[in-house]
């Protein structure tokens, strides 16, 4: 029968397997990857949270009447021009839009852009840990291989080294 670890308390690194480390070390890379990713990804939206925020200062009232290029796609525009007395329609998530008036649109966009700093900052919080982790499991492998490296040379039953 196979032993369990017990749970909840984590083996020293210096009592772990070098084979083990050295996934463990694996591991903690994807890790950081993937929360490397995930931080450009969240920067995006804020970028576009910002800048849905900054285009409200062009729905006034004093725009009425304005013309102004819609977009059909990324790459065809046809002219239009604004309407609605400084109202905006805003995506608030999964398909779902409602009717704000200017100042509490952009009310929306300042919030959704602190809750995605936030997570930012918790994303950057957690990787900066797995950092950690992963400089000392590195650190606990070398100490491991130089070990392992000089054993041999006083090992018992070796033979005789001649100066």
């Amino acid at each position: 029968m196979a032993k369990k670890q017990a749970v909840g308390r984590p083996q020293p690194l210096e009592l772990t397997p070098v084979e083990a480390l050295l996934q463990m070390k694996q591991e903690l890379d994807e890790d950081i990857e993937y929360m490397g990713q995930s931080i450009q990804t969240l920067k995006v939206v804020m970028d576009k949270c910002f800048t849905s925020g900054d285009c409200l200062s062009k729905l006034g009232k004093e725009y009425d009447g304005k013309e102004v290029l819609v977009p059909l796609s990324g790459s065809v525009y046809v002219p239009g021009y604004l309407v609605g007395g400084g109202k905006a329609t805003i995506g608030i998530g999964t398909g779902y839009f409602v009717e704000r008036d200017v100042k509490d649109a952009g009310d929306i966009f300042k919030r959704k852009e602190k809750l995605v700093q936030d997570q930012i900052d918790k994303v950057q919080k957690a990787a900066q840990e797995k950092v950690r982790l992963r400089d000392a499991v590195t650190e606990t492998v070398q100490e491991k291989m130089m070990t392992l490296m000089a054993a041999p040379k006083n090992a018992p039953g070796a033979p005789p080294q001649v100066n």
